[in-house]
């Protein structure tokens, strides 16, 4: 019974985004549909046998395939079909072409040397499904005023540089007035008044005024600017105007107002801009102050800048200076004598305004902002080290979880920790909040060059063992940040391995795709999903948020060489893409006791091959092709391969015995053009001049047999995969995770404390610790956090399920004799399955 009336690879709709559709599937209207895998248009949904629903917007034209199921009278049958929803949007421009009003008040020129910095504005519906936009100027697009860039978000940004200055020699530029081509010929103005409108002889000499002529010239900057979301490419050409500060004056005569880009509010004093940040930080009360309050001024030549105290700030409340200081009016600085305080701390706002005057004009130009200073009082600044001398021990390749932590008598003061003396063991290092995070390699430090560098003094060569055993000694620092006082303490670290062997980690490392791998970027640095104060040791790499994805598949097993890994893994090994199953937490508990360290937000994994917990190592199947003791493990096209005795040519020469020449594969003959090479067995003939000669040899004997067994990827003698002792059955062992657990134990010893300790860590619905789970940790928070960015990782309704962890490759952080980690590949033999 067919239900469906198309079959599997069918494209069953072209969909636009945005618009609000509904596809009727190609089933029985009876049938119950279920999606199986894959993926349906986003904001589609199934509804029976329809699919209904707006498509969202998407970058380009994108196919969408998912696997349905369709069940109807207890007969089930799967179908395949995608969907294609369209949408590739151009950006579109909103600032408008040709002139750009980047000047003072929105005006259409701006004088030189002043700041710009002037936003171009582009929509694109692309955005909303992730694409950015990205703004250039291409080849031939014309040139930006000197100074001004382009950002690639579409900023216009820096400072107008003056365009051709001239000197004062230059005078009007009218002929004969300077050498030949030593001015520009075009800057001279013609009287406003017109000599030539005068008869010879009516008006006494140079009756008509002279006009003034700006010593610096106007001019417009033309460029196109290309705007991209990374598919369509959307062009706008603009104009910058820009204007000398000579030539915005009363006796220009020249300006032509009719333009509309000149008002009669037009100055050429600029307006001060502050560089000062409002928020001046905090200051020590009962001492001398000094606030330097600084603005960018680029007309310091023809005028000056004086500053003057505002009675109120921009909120309305009064503007008060710290008691003991005044402003400046010249220089801007507030200076003076803060008297004591009994508060600890104080803070006080006041309002400046730099205004910029030039000499001979009534005219001026201000700017206002409002500052903010912080007077802290005499307090008692104490700081007390919590942590003590002796830091215990920790392992090689364990990860750490140690830290130094001080309090401060100083309300809300933060405390900042430095190493400033000594050294940590290699691998760790000293975090500004206390955190001594990473993990000890095994060999000491490594060079850039991946070779190990030994240290003599830490490490004791035994035989073919090496064990680390040493006390490190290191001295940090604690101040608080308001720079009241620091302390330091010195601390140690003892290294000792358990047993005086070495340990070591096994992970998965799965590769996501370049898409996925984005999506996931995003999600978990999202911090309305995952907020940094509720992290748990966020700067340790080990800790905090799972950035760089590794799946836990055998922690603590004893350091051996990587040709040991390998030949363990051999067996149960197999490329396959892991299941994302639930989200979870769990809580990290100090070992006997109910004091929680940490809790992790986790993705619990499950093995396609691994079922129900039920665990098969292998199965025997019938083998229609056996495999003999002289079956080689492949077959070279040279038939004289692998021989004991050379296959040699005879040569005949004239007046002497015939020659013979041994050869393998082919025989290199020297003729009067060039060298002739002629392949052994596979060329029956020789060319000369009377025609093609037969060519005679003869072939080594032979050592093997001429078969190609099947499957090709034979195994080898050292395998003991497959039995020749029983050539028609093979046995193919099931690549599941406990399988592979299993084989890694039988390297060596397992040290039981490298296991996580939120693994190590009884829950809170059972008296049993967890033990070990496949898991994707997404973050590790504080006590009490988990259970809140898991209520927000579901809130935001994010489909954590859509990952493909493909598994293919092991990583092992350590081996013997190297501490870098290293990458091996799955053998995928055909034994395993």
């Amino acid at each position: 019974m067919a239900i469906w009336t198309k079959k599997s690879g069918t494209k069953i709709a072209q969909l636009q985004e945005r618009i609000t559709t509904t596809v009727t599937l190609p089933v029985d209207s009876n049938a119950t549909i279920k999606l199986l895998g894959g993926e349906l248009p986003k904001g589609m949904r199934l509804n029976g046998v329809i699919l209904e629903g707006t498509p969202l917007e998407v970058p380009r034209l994108t196919n969408y395939r998912f696997v349905l199921r369709a069940t109807l009278n207890d007969v089930i049958q799967d179908r395949t079909f995608s969907i294609d929803v369209a949408g590739a949007d151009e950006p579109v421009w909103i600032t408008p072409e040709d002139l750009l009003p980047v000047g003072r008040n929105d005006t259409y020129y701006i004088l030189d040397s002043t700041p710009l910095e002037f936003q171009l504005q582009v929509i694109d519906r692309d955005t909303s499904s992730g694409q950015t936009l990205t703004y250039y100027l291409g080849h031939d697009s014309g040139e930006l005023p000197p100074g001004i860039q382009l950002t690639k978000d579409g900023r216009l940004v820096g400072v107008v540089d003056p365009v051709l200055a001239l000197e004062k020699q230059a005078k009007s530029g009218l002929y004969d007035e300077n050498n030949f081509d030593r001015y520009p010929f075009d800057f001279s103005i013609k009287s406003a008044q017109g000599f030539d409108s005068f008869f010879y002889d009516i008006a006494i000499y140079d009756f008509a005024t002279p006009t003034q002529v700006p010593k610096k010239l106007n001019r417009f900057y033309q460029f196109t600017v290309s705007v991209t979301d990374g598919d369509s490419i959307s062009d706008r050409t603009f104009r910058i105007y820009v204007v000398g500060d000579d030539f915005l004056r009363t006796d220009n005569t020249i300006m032509q107002v009719g333009t509309g880009i000149f008002t009669a509010d037009n100055t050429h004093i600029r307006t001060p801009i502050w560089l000062t940040p409002s928020d001046l930080g905090f200051r020590r009360a009962n001492n001398y102050m000094t606030l330097f309050l600084d603005v960018i001024d680029p007309n310091s030549l023809t005028g000056f800048t004086y500053y003057e105290l505002l009675d109120t700030n921009d909120d309305g409340s009064e503007s008060q200076l710290p008691p003991g200081t005044s402003l400046d009016e010249q220089s801007g600085e507030v200076s003076g004598k803060v008297p004591y305080q009994p508060q600890v701390t104080k803070e006080y706002k006041f309002t400046v305004n730099a205004v910029r005057v030039t000499g001979g004009s009534t005219e001026r130009a201000e700017t206002q902002k409002t500052f903010r200073v912080r007077l802290l009082g005499e307090v008692d600044s104490n700081i007390t080290w919590l942590t003590s001398n002796d830091l215990g021990d920790i392992s090689a390749n364990y990860i750490s979880t140690l830290s130094v932590k001080a309090e401060t008598s100083v309300p809300d003061a933060t405390l900042l920790y430095r190493l400033v003396d000594g050294r940590l063991p290699p691998g760790l290092e000293l975090a500004y909040d206390g955190e001594i995070i990473g993990k000890i390699t095994s060999f000491g430090d490594t060079d850039n060059l991946g070779l190990t560098v030994f240290d003599s003094a830490n490490f004791v060569l035994d035989g073919n063992t090496t064990s680390i055993d040493r006390g490190y000694t290191f001295t940090a620092e604690v101040r608080d940040h308001f720079g009241y006082s620091a302390d330091r303490r010195t601390f140690t670290i003892n290294v000792s391995d358990p047993d005086d062997k070495l340990y070591s980690n096994v992970y998965f490392k799965p590769l996501l795709k370049t898409e996925q791998r984005i999506t996931y970027n995003e999600f978990i640095t999202d911090p309305a999903i995952f907020p940094p104060e509720l992290l748990y040791r966020p700067n340790d790499p080990e800790f905090g948020l799972t950035k760089d994805i590794k799946l836990l598949v055998y922690p603590g097993i004893e350091t051996k060489l990587a040709e040991q890994y390998v030949a363990a893994t051999a067996l149960n090994t197999n490329r396959k893409n892991l299941k994302i199953a639930d989200l979870k937490t769990a809580v990290a508990k100090d070992p006997g006791t109910n004091n929680v360290v940490y809790e992790v937000v986790y993705l619990e994994l499950k093995d396609p091959y691994e079922k129900d917990g039920k665990v098969a190592n292998r199965i025997t199947i019938k083998n229609n092709y056996k495999i003999l003791a002289n079956t080689i493990r492949t077959t070279p096209n040279d038939p004289n391969y692998d021989t004991t005795s050379q296959s040699f040519i005879p040569i005949g020469l004239r007046g002497k015995p015939t020659q013979k020449i041994e050869a393998d594969d082919e025989l290199i003959i020297g003729t009067r053009n060039n060298d002739v090479s002629w392949r052994i067995g596979s060329q029956a003939s020789i060319g000369t001049r009377e025609g093609n000669v037969l060519a005679l040899y003869s072939r080594g004997s032979e050592t093997n047999l001429f078969q190609r067994p099947i499957p090709e990827n034979t195994v080898r003698a050292d395998s003991n995969a497959v039995l020749v002792s029983d050539p028609n059955k093979i046995t193919k062992f099931v690549s599941n995770i406990s399988n592979i657990r299993n084989e890694l134990r039988k390297l060596g010893r397992t040290e039981r404390n490298f296991l996580p300790l939120w693994m190590r860590t009884a829950q809170e619905d059972s008296i049993q610790e967890l033990g070990y789970v496949l898991a994707l940790p997404l973050c590790f928070c504080k006590p009490g956090g988990a259970e809140t960015i898991k209520a927000a990782i579901n809130f935001s309704e994010f489909d954590y399920r859509q990952f493909e962890l493909d598994i293919d490759r092991f990583l092992i952080d350590s081996t013997e004799g190297i501490s870098v980690p290293k990458y091996f590949v799955f053998a995928n033999y055909d034994f395993n399955i």
